[in-house]
């Protein structure tokens, strides 16, 4: 494979998941008067992990990712599955 190929889609699912995760807070914070967390770096890491693990295949976009977790749920890291469930309730 082409480093530089690789190295761009690291980028780009790592942009990816990053959204993913970002989004969880700001909606349900939309959703509720209650401040909530953003994920840690911790949650980023372990879902990277299971990312590259379960859906190697998966290119971002489209809600391919998070249907990806939701298909591999009883799989992922148990970090990554409390940030899963944050952005599941956030939408």
């Amino acid at each position: 494979m082409n480093k530089r190929f690789f190295t761009g889609a690291c980028r780009a699912y790592g942009f990816a998941l990053f959204a993913l995760l970002a989004s969880a807070p700001a909606a349900l914070a939309q959703q509720s008067q209650s401040q909530t967390q953003p994920p840690s770096p911790e949650q980023k890491e372990a879902c990277m992990q299971d990312f590259r693990r379960l859906c190697p295949g998966t290119m971002p976009g489209g809600g391919r990712v998070k249907q990806c977790f939701a298909d591999h749920y009883e799989q992922l890291s148990p970090l990554c599955q409390a940030a899963f469930d944050a952005s599941a309730t956030a939408g």
